[in-house]
């Protein structure tokens, strides 16, 4: 049984926002080998909190209310990225994002958060439990680096730091050189990557060989319980967005396949590089580079019939839990 703290900024309901943070959550839960221990919310995707109370309401849906949340970071460590803030902006004003998410509503939770913020609750728990604690951080690394900077045990400490961020060599279509989360907060980044701790980067180079597609989504929810239904609900227009928009057959899953390799990590074939941060800023602002042989386990290649026959079960397995 592997503990999870998943550090996330997730959407369940927003027009034009990807939903694999959902999917990663629905993940931990349905995994039998999983014990998740609470969700630490950071800003990234959505504003903090339209993240926390999306946390809040995929717990209740999926019942799992005793999962508790953790506010954390609503801006970066240094520079808030405006012009990432309009890209977000302009892609919920896409006539196309209005349209699909026109039924969806907007994420609303009778759940509450709890009051210690997201990088003193990390701190506590890892420190709690030597050698214990996988930390998985699918969102901008701001909460990870506060916690690292407040307490720098929590390196030598944790079990392990996957984090979903970066781009090495990725070049598909619709695929920027500078990946999101890690443009979100550079220094945040830096701070986690020259942290020592034991990192393993999941990186866009093996995230967009990965694909759900509508027919995978429909069979994983075909139970039609309330779960299901808010999954399908909350999934199915992004998948539709991104396949107009970037002519994709289906979604990327970026985040389920972070939590699946601190599963599993056989799931993924890793190199040991040495990774940095271009912090100087220009237009290389954010993108991470790899210079040698290095302490950080890169992901460089996917076993996607592995990968999903992992992700799948899982999912029909929380949506299917009787209430």
């Amino acid at each position: 049984m592997r503990r999870l703290l998943i550090d996330t900024d997730p959407s369940a309901g927003i027009p034009g926002v990807d939903i694999d943070d959902l999917l990663a959550i629905a993940l931990a839960l349905g995994s039998p080998d999983a014990a998740l221990e609470a969700l630490t919310i950071v800003a990234g995707n959505v504003e903090l909190e339209e993240a926390v109370a999306s946390a809040l309401l995929t717990l209740e849906v999926l019942d799992r209310p005793g999962v508790p949340v953790y506010p954390g970071a609503a801006k970066p460590l240094v520079r808030e990225r405006a012009e990432i803030r309009e890209i977000l902006r302009a892609r919920r004003d896409d006539p196309l994002a209005r349209e699909l998410w026109a039924d969806v509503p907007r994420p609303v939770a009778r759940l509450r958060p709890q009051s210690i913020r997201a990088a003193e609750f990390t701190i506590e728990t890892v420190l709690a439990a030597p050698g214990e604690i996988t930390l998985v951080a699918i969102g901008p690394l701001t909460n990870v680096a506060l916690a690292l900077l407040l307490e720098p045990r929590v390196a030598e400490t944790v079990r392990e730091i996957v984090f979903m961020g970066g781009n090495l060599g990725a070049r598909h279509p619709g695929v920027a050189a500078v990946e999101f989360n890690v443009a979100n907060d550079p220094e945040a980044a830096h701070v986690v990557l020259r942290s020592g701790a034991p990192l393993t980067m999941v990186g866009l180079d093996v995230t967009t060989r990965t694909c759900l597609t509508l027919e995978a989504l429909e069979a994983a929810t075909a139970s039609g319980t309330p779960a299901a239904r808010f999954l399908r609900r909350t999934c199915a227009p992004w998948i539709r967005f991104v396949r107009a928009r970037r002519e994709i057959e289906g979604c990327w899953l970026h985040d389920p396949l972070a939590v699946a390799v601190a599963l599993d990590p056989g799931v993924v074939t890793t190199e040991r590089r040495e990774v940095g941060v271009e912090l100087r800023r220009d237009a290389a602002y954010g993108q991470t580079v790899a210079t040698g042989a290095g302490p950080v386990d890169v992901c460089v290649a996917v076993d996607d019939s592995r990968f999903m026959a992992r992700v799948l079960p899982a999912l029909q397995r929380i949506l299917e839990r009787p209430r």
